[in-house]
């Protein structure tokens, strides 16, 4: 019984800690994004008939970006003007992306705080004091490995009208960086190109005043009739040629973009970087019948909607990119449980071993589609754009997944054990040879699978939510047949499986080593759930896990089948009770947010103008600054 008290005390004890630090359900709500937009303008005021220039400001949190007119892989940002009557807008002129070169193409991203540049003309006959600009933005937001669904946002400015432009100096450098950065013909460079079925080829000639070293020369196309991929380049003589392959082996007979050289391309002066491909014949070497020559045309960003996948393209990615999910680190650990249940396998009837992989590869199935299903099905019903994976978006759903991670971890390592009182309970999974359990670990799989899927897959999930329900659902099942595979080969081979050392003592240590990739999936999962509620809501989660684990220990210690009846019965008392705590903290935690930093201000500039601004409105400025440790 002084056990029990002492377990008693401990849970009154973690309670009233609880309650004391996080006030169970406090602050730190409605923080900012990882991705912000907003409309800026070169001008306070605008005059009638005149064009001016505004920009939809981008600020990316360190490390998250968002992607170029051409993303290469992942979806352009896009502005849908709604414009008051008579007013005009012109192309995008956006910044020159960043390259990241990747196994099954190139991505074109943009960090930091970038400025897409729209010019916009008032109607001659505009009257008013003021007038509203307004717009959805749309992008997708990335980080590392993984990607949230495609973000949608209203943005809109109000300017003033009068008879004279009042500049905004601040906005105005931001523009204008961005349209002196804009491509243009060069006279020092002449630029001939030629095409094969296969590739397309620049031939870049320098003249007078040339930079004859211009560097690792790339070429930004935009509606992706060129695949993104580094050019292969070859010195003939002075000349450069350029060669990339092409998406299709259709002709070409225009293309859109510029030619980069990141040691610029003049030889002294101020360095363009960025050149237009020039107005030249364009030689179709393809076959006599391949039509007649086109022209590369001189032309700037345009900002045009990207060119589609095509279906068996989408479908070939979707299957090579649901194969590499199996090696990245959320999907990883799962691979514990199955290589316990091939170890258990080995040596016995291969019939069964491949029940065992057509069943897991059903659940994989199953479970993608009815998650596909959910998404689609809200896109439908509500017109919002969800994305695959962006149950992961809701800190709840990543809560469930880092808890669950844990507690499979504390299993494997030992803490407790399913008892013959929870048999009836759990017999779902636990019986049948194992089959409800080779379906469930399909099941899990699918879950935890998702957040990974953004570098390699997300062009091909945009591509996805754009078909018809049949062809998105072909394709979400293409995908699970993908992360299924490699189980399903194996379970085929038995030969392979047999391969495995037989069952013995030694499983215990082998299922205790594999107890820590669980523990890393939690942590990697944990990383995604902070960046929705910030330090206090890891916090409590952290507390809710912990009461959890202390819950299971005392169910483990005094539920073992040798104990008396009692003892047992308040075993599952008291760990019932430390483990509802457990879930209370971990469903409060995730009601948190991250708070906003500098009032969503993320460089000295912008706090200097903000200070400037307030102060200018009469008003009084305390700044307060700490360090967290």
């Amino acid at each position: 019984m002084k056990s029990f008290s002492l377990v008693a005390i401990l849970l009154c004890l973690l309670g009233s800690v609880a309650h004391a630090q996080f006030g169970f359900g406090g602050a730190n709500r409605g923080g900012p994004a990882p991705v912000r937009v907003k409309l800026v303008s070169e001008t306070k005021t605008i005059v009638p008939g005149q064009a001016f220039y505004v920009a939809l400001e981008m600020t990316h949190d360190e490390g998250w970006h968002s992607y170029w007119t051409n993303p290469g892989i992942g979806m352009p940002t896009e502005v849908a003007w709604e414009l008051p009557e008579g007013f005009a807008v012109g192309g995008k002129m956006s910044p020159v992306p960043k390259v990241k070169e990747d196994v099954i193409g190139n991505l074109h991203e943009h960090y930091g705080t970038i400025y897409h540049v729209y010019q916009i003309t008032p109607p001659a006959d505009l009257s008013g004091e003021s007038v509203s600009l307004k717009g959805t933005a749309s992008w997708l937001q990335c980080v590392e490995d993984r990607c949230d669904p495609p973000q949608k946002a209203p943005v809109d400015l109000t300017l003033k009208v009068g008879e004279e432009v009042e500049i905004d100096e601040i906005a105005r450098v931001a523009i204008d960086a961005v349209i002196s950065a804009q491509p243009t013909p060069l006279d020092a460079w002449t630029v001939a190109a030629e095409q094969t079925a296969e590739t397309y080829t620049f031939t870049l000639t320098p003249g007078d005043g040339a930079n004859t070293d211009p560097g690792a020369i790339y070429v930004f196309e935009e509606e992706q009739l060129l695949d993104a991929a580094t050019p292969e380049i070859t010195r003939d003589d002075a000349k450069f040629v350029v060669s990339v392959p092409k998406a299709g082996e259709e002709e070409i007979t225009a293309l859109k973009g510029y030619l980069f050289a990141p040691n610029g391309w003049l030889k002294a002066g101020e360095q363009p970087f960025t050149m237009t491909f020039t107005d030249q014949p364009v030689e179709n070497t393809t076959s006599a019948a391949g039509g007649g020559n086109g022209g590369a045309k001189v032309v700037t960003l345009s900002g045009e909607v990207e060119k589609s996948l095509s279906l068996w393209k989408a479908l070939l990615l979707g299957f090579i990119g649901g194969m590499i999910l199996n090696l990245m680190p959320c999907v990883f650990p799962v691979l514990s449980i199955k290589v316990l249940g091939f170890v258990e396998q080995a040596g016995k009837d291969p019939g069964k071993v491949k029940k065992h992989g057509l069943v897991f590869g059903l659940g994989v199935l199953l479970s993608c589609l009815a998650l596909a299903s959910v998404v689609i099905g809200i896109n439908v019903a509500t017109g919002q754009a969800q994305g695959w994976g962006s149950h992961m978006s809701h800190p709840a759903v990543a809560a469930t997944i880092v808890v669950l991670m844990f507690v499979i971890g504390l299993n494997l390592a030992g803490l407790f054990e399913i008892g013959t009182s929870l048999v009836s309970t759990g017999s779902g999974l636990m019986q049948k040879e194992g089959m409800s359990g080779s379906f469930f670990s399909g099941v899990l799989t699918t879950v935890v699978a998702t957040p990974c899927s953004g570098p390699f897959l997300g062009v091909v999930m945009g591509y996805t939510f754009s078909q018809p329900i049949p062809i998105a659902l072909l394709l979400f099942s293409v995908f699970a047949l993908g992360v299924a595979a490699p189980y399903v080969f194996l379970s085929f081979f038995p030969q392979l499986v047999n391969k495995l050392p037989r069952p013995g003592a030694w499983m215990e240590t082998f299922k205790q080593i594999m107890a820590f990739p669980m523990f890393a999936a939690a942590i990697f999962f944990l990383r995604g759930f902070a960046r929705k509620t910030g330090a206090d809501g890891v916090v409590l989660l952290l507390a809710g896990m912990l009461a959890i684990a202390l819950g299971l220990w005392v169910y483990g210690k005094w539920s073992a089948p040798m104990r008396s009846k009692a003892t047992r019965y308040r075993g599952v008392i008291f760990g019932a009770l430390f483990a509802l705590l457990g879930v209370y903290l971990c469903y409060d935690s995730t009601k948190y947010r991250t708070a906003p930093k500098n009032n969503g201000l993320t460089n000295a500039a912008q706090l200097t103008a903000h200070i400037r601004d307030l102060r200018e409105e009469g008003r009084t400025v305390f700044v307060d600054y700490t360090a967290s440790w």
